[in-house]
């Protein structure tokens, strides 16, 4: 499921049950997510679709131009905001 969602704890979780869910109506073998509020935002959805056997397509770089404003942006350590994403994502999947 092409939803694109990303939101702050409780609101996370309740979008990670309404489509990674075994049994909820908009179960989806995936689900796009974007980690723009913190990488841990997505703890909810990760943990569900670990349990549900689903995947999760997360939004690191975007196709589209505004997304280099944060996405290429370069933070303390001289690594890109995308860039952090990758490496939690290469993390979680280690």
């Amino acid at each position: 499921m092409d939803a694109k969602r990303g939101d702050i704890g409780s609101t996370m979780a309740a979008y990670a049950e309404s489509f990674l869910h075994q049994d909820a109506p908009l179960f989806s073998d995936a689900l796009t997510v974007s980690p723009y509020l913190g990488y841990g935002s997505l703890k909810p959805a990760v943990e569900l679709a670990r349990e549900s056997g689903a995947g999760l397509f997360v939004l690191a770089l975007t196709s589209n131009p505004e997304g280099g404003e944060v996405q290429h942006a370069v933070r303390g350590d001289g690594r890109s905001v995308g860039a952090t994403m990758l490496a939690h994502l290469a993390a979680e999947n280690a």
